[in-house]
């Protein structure tokens, strides 16, 4: 175990292999609180596919989470 009062990370989820990773999958959402932020959530509803893999982390990480998967 780590030090300190907080434990965070990020959870990556590939859709397809790396190599077919821009190859769309179907897609769909819930919101079942109306907590949290879902960012790309426009275009699952618009399209409803997904071609990117999806990252889990906290508010604060989002941005970079996203700019990272980029990259």
């Amino acid at each position: 175990m780590g030090t300190g009062p907080v434990r965070t990370g990020v959870t990556a989820i590939l859709p397809r292999p790396p190599a077919a990773v821009l190859t769309p999958v179907f897609a769909g959402l819930c919101c079942m609180n109306g907590n949290g932020k879902l960012t790309g959530s426009h275009m699952i509803e618009a399209v409803g596919q997904l071609a990117l893999p999806i990252t889990i982390t906290n508010t604060h990480a989002c941005g970079i989470t996203r700019d990272a998967m980029i990259d």
